[in-house]
């Protein structure tokens, strides 16, 4: 006997032994539940494994169905809840700002009780677009009767002087720019040294000719003088950081931090032109 023909006995026995299974079992449940023997019983035992397959299969399907529906209705709520989240974070950030702005305007209220003579709260609306000249844009003008000359102030610091006025913004000369002078005075009462405070196009100031011999010390207080009847006297311009004595040796230099921080300075009052100096004359 070849290959060949084993094997097809074989397969012929299998298929024998699977048919004698599958009427065996049809038998049995045929008893239990009284089907009726004949063809259609044969075919209806027969497909019944297939069928147990099948619905197994189908059930298999269906979960799987449902977890795609489940897992695009989970996609649609988180990208939900982003958005919410999205909106949330914008009002946090809304809402501090309004909390900045009203601790801004509180102190604005308390350092306006020492600001004399008649006097404007104006905005900063803009900055110079040079590092060498310092400057900044208010939002108050020739309609509110700003003038050329006017003082501005802030933080209980000098900002510097309005030299642009259109009707509705001005524009300032910060201490720090080159063109800025201001007369100044040395605070602590050891000292009382009178100088010019100039500015250097950076973010400090240098207060020249000093008395060579004038106590000037780091951490000094240097104050608006009033000398020259432009800047009223007693205004806090800065703070000494560095002393040293000029190429000449005939006098004293200091270095000037302001006391304002003009990257950050958002709000400023205008002194109108003339009214801190009479308030000081009386």
């Amino acid at each position: 006997m070849g290959p060949g023909r084993g094997r097809k006995t074989m397969v012929t026995a299998l298929v024998l032994i699977l048919l004698t299974s599958a009427l065996v079992a049809w038998h049995a449940r045929a008893q239990q539940t009284d089907l009726a023997a004949g063809p259609e019983g044969i075919l209806s035992m027969a497909l019944y494994p297939l069928q147990v397959a099948l619905t197994s299969v189908l059930r298999a399907v269906g979960r799987g169905w449902d977890f795609l529906v489940r897992l695009r209705t989970l996609y649609a709520e988180n990208l939900h809840l982003q958005a919410q989240v999205e909106q949330l974070r914008a009002q946090n950030e809304e809402l501090l700002e309004y909390v900045y702005e009203v601790q801004r305007l509180r102190k604005l209220v308390q350092l306006k009780e020492h600001v004399r003579g008649r006097h404007l709260t104006a905005r900063v609306i803009g900055r110079g677009p040079s590092n060498w000249f310092h400057t900044l844009m208010l939002n108050v003008g020739r309609r509110e009767g700003v003038e050329e000359g006017d003082i501005v102030e802030a933080e209980g610091g000098l900002v510097g002087q309005v030299y642009e006025v259109t009707k509705f913004t001005c524009k300032v000369l910060l201490i720090t720019d080159r063109r800025s002078s201001v007369g100044a005075l040395v605070q602590p009462e050891r000292s009382r040294a009178v100088g010019v405070c100039k500015g250097t196009g950076r973010d400090f100031c240098t207060l020249q000719y000093l008395p060579k011999e004038a106590d000037v010390r780091v951490g000094d207080t240097v104050i608006s003088s009033g000398f020259g009847g432009v800047f009223p006297k007693g205004i806090v311009i800065g703070r000494v950081t560095d002393v040293q004595r000029n190429d000449y040796n005939s006098s004293l230099e200091a270095k000037v931090q302001p006391h304002v921080d003009f990257d950050r300075l958002e709000e400023v009052f205008v002194l109108l032109q003339g009214e801190a100096l009479r308030g000081e004359e009386e």
